[in-house]
Order: structure tokens, then sequence, then C-alpha cells
């Protein structure tokens, strides 16, 4: 079967189709030395290993290969729980790998647009970072160079990317820079009226970015923490997506938040605390190691100097 008759079916023709077929298997003496050189990954009867550890060229010959392990790992990260088995997303993480490895050693297609889009989704997912951000990059300088990405498509990578930079790396500028570069993408989002960032559901999605982008950049740890809270918790997958994400700085910016509080203030109601660090009292303490003492509803954060008479 080709691409084209891939494209063609239906997903349950393609999984239906993808079941029957059998990918060739590839044997030399070069290959079997380099396999037992990678002992430490072996690649299974029923599994690839890596191309670029020269273990396994059968994804990059077969294309019926490629679309049946695809379906596979489709399959695995939907039906698997992988909250509770953290080895089946270690297993789906890998595996996208191997797929993408394949991929990029051969003619760009549709077909390689579809599993770098679903590679990205998933390791942004899980702040998998080490997938996501190359996976981007080849998406922007090699895929939408050749088969092209729609506008949505773009506009979705491109916010993950300037996300990464802003909370990751630290880059500001960098994330600002890109945001201004791709502005007739991702859409104008600096045209805020006063207080409406307070009403953060009726935001486009624009106005949203670069208002993490600003809050962010200016230490504001109220407004992104509400708008870090609002974006994990969304129903729609790419604002969840952009909260985990956003998750890479969500540390950095808590401290920012209990040194603001520790100097400004010297008592604080437990529930305005919980309310500007978007935390639980027993998160603070636990989770994040708040030294702050706590007597009935009212948190102690500094001891007022008593002066002598």
């Amino acid at each position: 079967m080709g691409e084209k008759q891939y494209l063609g079916q239906s997903e349950n023709q393609r999984r239906l189709v993808a079941g029957s077929q059998k990918s060739q298997t590839v044997s030399d003496d070069v290959l079997e030395k380099r396999r037992q050189r990678f002992s430490k990954s072996p690649v299974q009867n029923n599994d690839y290993g890596l191309l670029s550890r020269g273990e396994d060229f059968r994804l990059q010959k077969d294309f019926n290969a490629r679309v049946e392990f695809f379906e596979r790992i489709k399959t695995k990260y939907d039906e698997a729980d992988l909250e509770k088995v953290p080895e089946n997303m270690a297993w789906v993480l890998m595996s996208l790998r191997k797929l993408r490895e394949a991929l990029i050693a051969i003619e760009t297609t549709i077909f390689t647009k579809e599993v770098f889009l679903y590679s990205v989704r998933v390791s942004a997912s899980v702040q998998n970072h080490q997938a996501y951000v190359p996976a981007i990059v080849h998406l922007l300088q090699k895929i939408r160079q050749t088969v092209g990405l729609n506008k949505d498509e773009e506009r979705e990578v491109l916010t993950y990317l300037i996300l990464h930079k802003l909370h990751h790396n630290g880059a500001i500028n960098d994330a600002f820079e890109l945001f201004f570069k791709y502005v007739d993408v991702l859409g104008d989002g600096t045209s805020l009226t006063p207080g409406q960032s307070l009403d953060m559901e009726k935001m486009s999605d624009p106005q949203r970015l670069y208002a993490t982008l600003v809050s962010y950049s200016n230490r504001d740890f109220y407004t992104w923490i509400r708008l870090y809270k609002r974006e994990l918790s969304s129903k729609d997958a790419i604002r969840a997506r952009n909260g985990a994400i956003m998750g890479l700085g969500h540390r950095k910016v808590l401290d920012w938040a209990l040194t603001s509080i520790g100097s400004a203030y010297f008592v604080m109601k437990r529930l305005d605390l919980e309310m500007f660090t978007g935390e639980s009292w027993e998160s603070l303490v636990g989770d994040y190691n708040c030294l702050w003492r706590i007597e009935g509803e009212v948190v102690t954060i500094r001891e007022r100097k008593r002066t002598l008479k």
C-alpha cells in the first residue's frame, strides 16, 4: 500500500490495513554488530530500534511498517492508563522517536507531518521538551516548506515554542521576538483594554499568549498564576498543552510570589495566601518548603521587631 492509498482511507480502515501488514526485517553483519554495541536497548521482534544507533532500518524502508507502528503507538496512547503506568508513556515517547528518525531520512510527506504533529502534542502534554522542541523545529523549517502547515497548525506549534522559550529557557527577549515575528499567524494579542485581562475566559488565544509573556517578564505572579491554572485545567486540548509547557516555569513564578509576599507582609489570612499563590497551604508547606507558621486561619510570615522601651 502506498501513501496515496493510506491518505484516502478512514481511520478505521487504516487500522485494519495496518494490522494486516507485516514489515520485512533487515539483517547483516554490520547491523548485528551495532545491535550488540547498543545492547542496552535491544530490538524486540515486535518493536523497532533507533536508526540513529544503527539498530534497525525497517521503518525507513517500509511504508506499511511505518503505518502499522504509528497505529500501534496511537492505540497504546489512547487505551493505556499512562499516568498509573509510566512505562507505557516511556514506550510511546521512545516509539515516536524511532518513527521520527526513520521519517527524517526519507522524503517528506503528509504522513510525515501527521507523525510530527502527533509527536509534538503527546510530548508537550508531559513536558518532554527533548522531543517536542526538535519536532517543532522540523515542522517549521522542513515540513512547512514542503507539504505545508495550515494556519491553525502553525499557530499551535509556534505557541508551544514561544511558551517553551519563555518558561524553560528563560529567554524572554527571544519569546517576544518570536511572537511579533509571527503576529500575522498568531494574531495580535496586544490590544487588551484596561481590565480585560482580569476576565480571562473572554480573552482570545493571542491575548492570553501576550498576557502570559507580559506577566512573566514583569514577574506579575498573580496574573501569571491565574493564566496558568486556567490553561492547565482547560477542556480544550491545545490550551491544556499550553498549560503543561507553562508548568516548566511554575516553580520559578511561585518563588517570586513567596519572595514578594514575604517582603511585603507580616501576616496574611490563609485564604488570601492561597488565592495569591494558587496553591493550598498544605502544598506550600509540603511541596514548596514554605517555612511560615499558621495559627488558626492566619499565617505568620515574619515576626515584627520588638522595640525596647
